[in-house]
């Protein structure tokens, strides 16, 4: 309890005063709130510059922000330059009635004809008054052909600029279609928003970032339609399921269907006939659902209807094409208004149209609708159903299958996808206590072994347990099959305990025996890769890895879990190879992966993951922020495996940004939760090295000569463990800390034995460090930029201005500092290091530093004494004094110094 007392000094209450103010002051900004149609924005703004286009017309369905858009746009306009016309069409046979607000009312009664039009645009240009006129026509497709035919030759004559927007399919009135076919005028699409777009608009109505699994929600539940993702974001805030925790806001329990966005999705499927209705319905209850089936239940010609209408879609599941409501929310909206008599008609309806089928999802469905009716499906089946949920990644069913299953007596059969699910679903405390009360026989007894060791081990923790259980299951087992299964599993339990070579030992012994199952045969070739990578041997590890997933049948146990640890491996093989930029790439997909199915074990690892590739290339702010993310969850679902490595790289992170106290706080958590340093048995002891590390780098407590001491004891304990790719990052440590000459040999030797790409580049950068060689300096730094770390290059670039200094060379030295501010730019301004933390400026004072930026921009000393009212002469005499700082002869070489006079 006293470690975790410590982590409320991290949390990060962002909005203050009552819930209610917050959620009104929320709702303000959603209003206000404009994320995701720059690029629209952009398209609209080229085409008002071109002088070969009149119009443009903005497509997009329902709720997509066409109108948002075309209001933002005028609203962006100068009105010096544009006159604006805003009208929604509306269907009318009066001639200009789109119009009529801006025309005189005379002319709303002259026939129709050339005179009506010449005069009713004459009306509209002297409104506009020499300004080019903008006009702007919601829903296109309803105006009158009056006043598409004034639009469209206003548009022709260079009068106007028409701005139009329409739905998918809507045809658009001859006059102005004409537009379009001639080529005076374009169509941009306004698609639904992405993940990121609703990231962002969470962060601008929140006041702070959102967590992964709150933007996947609201993402998910709407399809990125704006419409329907503001009326659920305004009912959330006002039922107060979003609050802030850990400087993310977070979302908290569940909220039903809204009240107005029922009203929306009644009003939008009021006047759809009762069989198209009805298949909205079956849909909400167990979409996606196979057009085969759906065609048995319900008529070709609704679900052409439904589909031209915008309300389903139709995808590929695994039994072949499949029908699924456009927007997940409307599934919600349609359940909360159904009757149970009539969900329990439709649901048994369903099971009817499925049973027997051999596809996986129809399985887990049929039997869902059984639960859901308060049926008692066979025991069999619902064995079956519960494996198929698990390797469909839907932990949520699998879970409650598996459940079942172990309350009519069949757990030991389902205890994988029990066990496993749980621990994934972030709940290994409650694994542990329903795979304890399991009794199982035989095979069922080496699989329940089996879970519970790797639950131990991965979520609680608790790593002697884990293999004290693996070797009773061992000692127990009867048959050969049995014992190599579990002698794979303890090859898997030492790499995650640290023991690499024993783990290669292990893995060897279970690859040899002629016996072996696929099973064993798979956790062996996966616990042979991670050990390599860990090793020094990264890239026989990975292909090691990445063989072993692609071999494993996707009905292997331990697939979904294990492919977590398999990511893993691959990241770090990316870091010892020295490709940071895949290591990026891998972490975010896994992330994003893991986010999309809601595994919260698996987004917490990978949200560590993308932090600690963030703080390797020196992004201190998206370090900080995925680590939060991370602990958050760990603390919240008891992931006391991740949880202190979690804590040391938030540690390092804030460190990194210089913010001592909340670094020390973190620090001082993971090393309270971590216990003691050198236990044999140490949970997740694969990724422990993070924690030393981020404690020799970062810790602000330890005076410079114990964080060397410090990290070169971690170096030594890494070499003892033959983790080279670890070893290596902490030698090069060292060389940040200012000892290269402590680091050069060890790393000449491990890049000389490993295939760490890394190592080598560490081992140059150590050399050239500790012998004051600038020309292997200027590579090195080459060579950093390169590997994806701006940070390192940095810094490398820091290292080399000092050498040149101390050589004299002033020009040379403020180059090369130059160089280091212009590297660390993309860093951010929190980003800081060892060597940057002694960069100085050569001595110059803000106000020369503020002259020379100026200078390099290119003014003359006279723009520079009038903007700064001082004068020529004390202009100049600041110039001299900074061009003999710097070792140049004069203003000309300003500019390629500029980042030096830059904040």
């Amino acid at each position: 309890m006293a470690a975790h007392a410590g982590l409320d000094g991290f949390r990060t209450h962002t909005a203050n005063g009552h819930p209610a103010l917050r959620a009104e002051s929320c709702k303000r900004r959603l209003r206000e709130a404009f994320a995701g149609r720059q690029p629209a924005l952009a398209a609209i703004s080229e085409a008002l510059a071109d002088p070969s286009l009149v119009g443009m017309v903005l497509v997009g369905g329902e709720g997509a922000g066409k109108t948002r858009l075309l209001s933002e746009t005028l609203r962006r306009l100068d009105s010096r330059q544009y006159a604006t016309i805003r009208t929604c069409a509306c269907a009318s046979d009066t001639p200009f009635a789109a119009l009529a607000e801006d025309l005189p009312p005379a002319l709303l009664d002259i026939p129709l004809g050339g005179y009506a039009l010449s005069a009713a645009g004459d009306a509209l240009l002297r409104a506009a008054d020499g300004r080019r006129l903008v006009l702007a026509i919601d829903d296109a497709h309803l105006i009158d052909d009056a006043s598409a035919t004034l639009a469209s030759q206003l548009a022709r004559r260079g009068h106007a600029f028409v701005l139009m927007t329409a739905q998918p399919g809507d045809p658009l009135p001859e006059p102005v279609a004409a537009l379009l076919t001639c080529g005076l005028a374009d169509q941009v699409e306004v698609p639904p928003l992405t993940r990121n777009h609703v990231a962002k608009l969470l962060a601008t109505v929140l006041g702070g970032p959102a967590e992964g699994l709150l933007i996947q929600r609201f993402w998910a539940a709407t399809a990125g339609n704006p419409l329907l993702l503001c009326e659920l974001i305004s009912a959330e805030l006002d039922a107060g399921a979003m609050t802030p925790d850990m400087g993310l806001w977070r979302h908290k329990g569940q909220v039903g269907a809204p009240a107005r966005l029922v009203r929306l999705v009644n009003e939008k499927i009021l006047s759809i006939s009762a069989e198209c209705r009805h298949t909205l319905e079956l849909l909400a209850l167990g979409e996606p659902i196979r057009l085969g089936v759906l065609g048995g239940l319900v008529s070709a010609a609704a679900l052409e209807a439904l589909e031209a209408q915008g309300l389903i879609c139709v995808g590929q599941s695994d039994g072949g094409p499949a029908a699924r409501l456009v927007y997940p929310l409307y599934a919600e909206v349609l359940r909360s208004a159904m009757p149970p008599l009539q969900a329990h008609r439709l649901r048994r309806m369903l099971a009817a149209a499925i049973e027997g089928s051999e596809h996986r999802a129809d399985r887990v469905r049929a039997v869902m609708c059984d639960l859901d009716c308060g049926l008692a499906p066979a025991a069999d089946a619902v064995v079956t159903a519960a494996w198929d949920a698990w390797h469909a990644l839907d932990l949520p069913a699998a879970i409650r299958l598996a459940r079942h299953a172990a309350s009519r007596g069949a757990g030991g059969r389902v205890a994988e996808p029990l066990g496993y699910g749980l621990m994934c679903a972030g709940r290994p405390g409650e694994a542990e206590a329903e795979l304890a009360t399991l009794s199982a026989s035989g095979a069922g007894a080496d699989g329940l072994a089996g879970v519970r060791a790797i639950n131990y081990c991965l979520g609680l923790g608790r790593v002697t347990d884990a293999y004290a259980l693996t070797q009773r299951a061992f000692e127990a087992a009867s048959r050969p099959s049995s014992r190599t299964e579990l002698a794979a599993l303890g090859a898997l339990l030492d790499v995650f305990n640290g023991r690499f070579r024993l783990a290669l030992r292990r893995a060897a012994s279970v690859q040899a025996d002629p016996g072996r199952t696929a099973i064993a045969a798979f956790r062996s070739l996966v616990a042979e890769g991670l050990a390599l990578v860990f090793l020094g041997r990264p890239a026989t590890g990975s292909r090691i890895l990445t063989g072993a997933r692609q071999s494993a049948s996707k009905a292997s146990p331990e697939m979904p879990w294990l492919d977590i640890m398999i990511e893993v491996g691959l990241i770090h093989g990316c870091l010892w190879e020295g490709d940071l930029g895949r290591a990026q790439e891998l972490a975010a997909s896994a992330y994003s992966s893991a986010v999309t199915h809601g595994w919260p074990f698996s987004i917490a690892m990978f949200a560590m993951m993308r932090a600690i590739v963030a703080g390797l290339r020196g992004e201190a702010s998206a370090q900080i922020l995925h680590c939060r993310e991370g602990v958050a969850i760990a603390r919240e679902r008891g992931l006391d495996a991740l949880l202190p490595v979690l804590l040391a790289v938030l540690g390092h992170g804030h460190a990194a940004a210089g913010e001592e106290e909340a670094a020390a706080a973190a620090l001082a958590a993971a090393a309270a939760l971590a216990g003691a340093e050198r236990s044999p048995h140490q949970p997740l002891g694969v990724l422990r090295p993070w924690i030393a590390l981020a404690r020799g780098l970062a810790d602000p407590g330890q005076a410079a000569p114990a964080r060397l001491a410090g990290t070169q004891r971690t170096a030594l304990a890494l070499a003892s463990e033959g983790n080279a790719g670890f070893e290596a990052l902490a030698l090069h440590d060292l060389v940040r800390l200012g000892a290269p000459g402590l680091a050069a040999e060890r790393l000449s030797q491990l890049a000389a034995r490993s295939e760490a790409g890394a190592a080598e580049l560490y081992a140059q950068h150590a050399r050239a460090a500790a012998d004051g060689d600038t020309a292997a300096l200027g590579t090195v730094i080459e060579r950093l930029e390169r590997l994806g770390s701006p940070l390192l290059a940095a810094e490398a670039a820091a290292e080399l201005c000092r050498w040149h200094q101390a050589a004299g060379r002033l020009d040379l030295a403020s180059a090369a500092l130059a160089r280091a501010a212009l590297l660390a730019r993309p860093c951010g301004h929190r980003a800081r290091g060892p060597a940057r933390e002694t960069l100085g400026t050569l001595g110059l004072t803000p106000r020369e530093r503020e002259i020379a930026a100026l200078a390099g921009r290119g003014l003359s000393n006279r723009e520079i004494s009038e903007r700064l009212f001082l004068s020529v002469r004390t202009i100049e005499n600041h110039l001299q004094r900074v061009y003999r700082k710097l070792g140049i002869s004069g203003r000309g070489e300003l500019a390629p110094r500029r980042p030096l006079f830059l904040d």
